[in-house]
């Protein structure tokens, strides 16, 4: 993940994204949704409260997020 001190988190729950925006370049450096070509994640859907597991926690460094779920415009 592309998370560095100063970057910002920005959940977007009508937009159903999740991005990382690199502070200095003013740039989304990562980003979950509204598309999903990998095929990873289906969707996500009223996401809201990105957060970053600290180190000494299990999952350190992944993200937790907490999802309503719904169709939000998509089947």
């Amino acid at each position: 993940m592309a998370l560095k001190p100063g970057n910002l988190i920005i959940s977007s729950r009508d937009l159903n994204a999740v991005c990382i925006i690199d502070r200095d370049s003013k740039k989304i450096v990562w980003k979950l949704g509204p598309d999903y070509p990998d095929g990873k994640v289906d969707q996500i859907i009223g996401q809201h409260e990105p957060y970053i597991i600290p180190q000494g926690l299990p999952g350190a460094g992944n993200m937790l997020m907490l999802d309503n779920g719904g169709e939000g415009g998509y089947p």
